[in-house]
């Protein structure tokens, strides 16, 4: 908590970089900086507040991306954040892949090379996305309006999943290639052509699902909204 040196008890998002925890606010972002604290960079006074949604790192430099006021340039030497000119303003996650860093957004998907021009994939206008992952060079995204899409390095868009009525949050890629996109109407798992539904009367403690996890060991969990955490057994 505030306590420990954080800047904000409210926490949204988390990533780990070089042994350094990243703790994202609305205000801002804490990191480990002491074994036993933290130390705080907030967002500049001229910024909105902005839920931090990622921090990768992109041609040796620390990104941070929002939902709602674009994209920062992290410098922990000089403790400050530096908003990116002309960058997508709601950023729901960031990836990079190769030398090209992917943005996921309510506008579509975009990309970048260098930071500098931030370019649209074609196709992809008409999308809120929820979030995107890479695999084995391939790309694939989850919208709002329930569609799970396979994005080639082209920008060809192969659908894998329509359910007009359930809005994707997230996907994941287990260890087994079984694919998971989840919902507040619980968790579609997709193996080849096979597609099957958890729910409830599955054995969810609830449908609302707001994120799936593969640990270091294979197995899968499951974040509810408001019924702790699962772990899938099969």
């Amino acid at each position: 908590g505030k306590s420990d040196g954080l800047l904000n008890n409210r926490t949204v998002h988390l990533d780990y970089i070089n042994e350094t925890l990243f703790v994202g606010h609305d205000i801002g972002i804490s990191y480990t900086c002491q074994s036993d604290s933290f130390c705080n960079v907030s967002f500049p006074e001229t910024s909105s507040p902005a839920n931090v949604s990622g921090v990768v790192l992109f041609e040796d430099q620390l990104i941070v991306t929002t939902n709602g006021a674009g994209l920062f340039l992290l410098d922990l030497e000089k403790e400050s954040l530096t908003p990116v000119e002309h960058s997508p303003k709601r950023i729901r996650e960031v990836i990079v892949v190769d030398d090209r860093i992917y943005f996921a957004t309510r506008n579509g998907l975009f990309f970048s090379n260098d930071l500098h021009r931030f370019q649209q994939l074609s196709n992809t206008e008409d999308f809120s996305f929820s979030s995107i992952l890479s695999r084995d060079k391939e790309i694939y995204g989850t919208t709002y309006g329930g569609l799970l899409l396979k994005i080639s390095a082209s920008g060809k868009l192969d659908t894998l999943v329509d359910r007009e009525n359930d809005p994707f949050r997230s996907v994941l890629i287990d260890d087994e290639g079984r694919i998971w996109v989840n919902s507040r109407n619980g968790v579609l798992i997709k193996k080849d052509e096979e597609l099957i539904q958890l729910s409830e009367s599955t054995g969810l403690p609830i449908n609302d699902i707001n994120i799936v996890f593969n640990d270091l060991e294979g197995n899968v969990w499951l974040g509810t909204g408001g019924k702790g955490l699962s772990r899938f057994t099969g």
